[in-house]
């Protein structure tokens, strides 16, 4: 599973830093959006959802 994320992450954050050069095929143009998205919004989403989920289970009542 780990392969697989990492493989779509990685082509989708090449594609748009080859296809859309300046005219130059050497300049990369860094996708600072997305990268921010990721490198910020993703910990900030699992931070949300750590507190709004529940860290134990209510014990069950034991029959006698």
């Amino acid at each position: 599973m780990g392969l697989v994320a990492g493989t779509v992450t990685g082509v989708a954050l090449t594609r748009p830093m080859t296809t859309h050069g300046a005219g130059d095929p050497a300049t990369i143009a860094v996708p600072w959006p997305f990268v921010i998205a990721v490198v910020v919004g993703l910990p900030a989403l699992a931070t949300v959802a750590a507190l709004i989920t529940r860290t134990r289970l209510p014990l069950a009542r034991r029959l006698v």
